[in-house]
Order: structure tokens, then C-alpha cells, then sequence
């Protein structure tokens, strides 16, 4: 074993293993949802790895510590959410909730990309002031309050200002920018920089908002259940999670990933431990969709054929 190898070893945890008989009974069942979900849960493991790596690491290079924390703490994020949708689905239920919590993960996935695709330190100052807009709001509208009772303030009041003020610091954003803090810019924007497909933002986003706002689509997939009569009763609690959530989620966290290792370093031996790992993971989800959605791709005639 060469150190390459040893380090891949030691590094990440191991990969799922699968029997011809796993892949004769996921084949058997149609559903291909407990090898899915072993790939899905790896990869937040081995996302919670590469968020553990310091920033002190001699290959990687030198950004400000803050923007470390950004990356660092979304990427923490990505896989708590993953290991917390692991939790969830262990069960086969819960489809609804892990349907919100996979949202919240694409999109953290696509702004640690969008951040990374670009050597522009002003993407993050961007990030900062939009998060700190609601802050800024409630400030202002604390201190009118206060500047409308001729400068009495209340208890609750100081301990609010005083958060946020903290917060406001944590920043190192300029007084200006935090007065008149910028938007991100939009979710189908920061799709567009990425040149990612239109169908990430469509499904991704705009549908994947139906579990968060509680759509009518989201009601009769998880909530409801339409009689022929045209009336409804309510869903059974087991909402099973299909193979598409595990898919698409897994698929945004590796690019998330991978577009974090080279922002970082361009030591090519390092990178490549990490990026190794991802095409791993990548290809053995892809081998899983080939298997089991490779006949909703097919021509017409190709179906005919088969």
C-alpha cells in the first residue's frame, strides 16, 4: 500500500459494502432505497471528515478565518441534516419531514458550491450581510421604539441589541455594510453562475418548497389520501422515502464537496484523496439509478426492443 492508499484508508470511513444477493433483493423489492440510503449516509460521513480537516493543514491555503467558518459550519450543517435524515428514514417513514430537512440541504450544498466556484472574496461578504439583514431590521426597529419612549429602554431590549450587535461583529463586515446590508443573490441565480441544469433549481427548489410551505402537491403526497369520490381522508403516518430524495441530495453535498477540496488546495495529491472518494461514492450511486431507472430513459423504440 502506498501512502496515497493508506491515507484513503485512514481518512474516511468505509465504503458500503453489497452482496450479489443485496443486489438480487433490492431488484426483487423494485426499490433500490436501502442501497441508496448507505450511500447517502456515507456521504455525510465522509462530509463530516472533510469538515474536521483544519485550516492549519499545510496544503490548504490561506483565506480568512471567517470565511473558513462559513464553509466549514455549512459543510457541518450538510451532513448533520444528512445524518439526522439517516435517523429518520432507519424506519421506512417520515417522508414528509426528511422531505423539508433534504431542502435545507440542497440548498446549503449549491451556496457552499457557489462560494467556492469563484475566487471572488466578495461572494462571502455577500453571504455575511444577507445574513445578518433580519438583524440589521430588528435593530432598527428596536431603536425606534426606544427613541419614540425619549430613549427608555427595556431589559429585554439590551440584551437583544447587545446579540446582535455580537453577531454584527463576528462579521469583521465594514459599519457601512452592515448598515445597509446586500441580498444573496437568488437561488435560480446562483444555479445560473453554477451552470447547473434548470431542473435543479425546478425540482430542487421550487418543488422541493412544496414541504416546506405545505402545498396542495405536498398535502396529497404526504397528508392526504384522494377517494375516488373526489373527498379526502388523512394519510397514515408511514411515508416511506424514495430513491429520488437519497439521489438528489447525495448527488449536491459531492459536488458541494468537491468543489470545497479544490478552492482550498491545489496540492494535487491531497485533492485527490478527497476527489477519489466522491467519484466512489458518485459512481456507485450512478450504477444504482443505471439498474433501476434505466428503462424511464429509453426511446420508444428502445423500450419496444427490450
Amino acid at each position: 500500500m502506498d501512502n496515497d492508499e493508506a491515507a484513503r484508508s485512514t481518512l474516511f470511513p468505509d465504503l458500503p459494502q453489497f452482496t450479489e444477493q443485496d443486489w438480487q433483493k433490492c431488484e426483487g423489492w423494485g426499490s433500490y432505497v436501502p442501497m441508496l440510503f448507505d450511500w447517502y449516509r456515507h456521504t455525510g460521513q465522509v462530509c463530516a471528515t472533510v469538515a474536521g480537516l483544519s485550516q492549519t493543514s499545510p496544503v490548504f491555503m490561506s483565506i480568512l478565518a471567517v470565511h473558513y467558518a462559513i464553509l466549514v459550519g455549512m459543510l457541518v450543517r450538510c451532513s448533520r441534516l444528512m445524518l439526522s435524515v439517516v435517523a429518520l428514514s432507519s424506519r421506512d417513514e417520515f417522508a414528509e419531514t426528511t422531505r423539508l430537512i433534504d431542502r435545507c440541504i440542497a440548498e446549503t450544498a449549491i451556496t457552499i458550491h457557489w462560494l467556492c466556484a469563484s475566487r471572488d472574496p466578495d461572494r462571502f461578504s455577500l453571504y455575511l450581510e444577507d445574513s445578518v439583514r433580519s438583524e440589521a431590521k430588528l435593530k432598527n426597529l428596536i431603536l425606534g421604539r426606544i427613541w419614540s419612549r425619549e430613549g427608555i429602554r427595556f431589559p429585554i431590549e439590551e440584551r437583544l441589541l447587545r446579540q446582535i450587535d455580537e453577531v454584527a461583529e463576528s462579521t469583521q463586515l465594514s459599519g457601512n455594510a452592515l448598515a445597509n446590508p446586500r441580498r444573496l443573490p437568488s437561488f435560480a441565480q446562483r444555479c445560473r453562475d453554477l451552470r447547473l441544469p434548470e431542473e435543479v433549481y425546478c425540482v430542487g427548489y421550487r418543488l422541493g418548497s412544496a414541504a416546506v410551505h405545505g402545498s396542495w402537491v405536498d398535502l396529497l403526497e404526504h397528508y392526504l389520501v384522494r377517494e375516488e369520490s373526489g373527498d379526502s381522508s388523512v394519510k397514515g403516518t408511514k411515508n416511506r422515502p424514495d430513491e429520488t430524495q437519497f439521489v438528489a441530495t447525495t448527488k449536491l453535498v459531492l459536488g458541494a464537496l468537491a468543489a470545497f477540496i479544490q478552492y482550498m488546495t491545489d496540492d494535487k495529491a491531497a485533492m485527490g484523496i478527497v476527489l477519489r472518494r466522491l467519484r466512489l461514492i458518485l459512481d456507485a450511486v450512478n450504477e444504482i439509478m443505471k439498474r433501476s431507472w434505466g428503462g424511464d430513459f429509453l426511446q420508444p423504440e428502445d423500450a419496444e426492443e427490450s
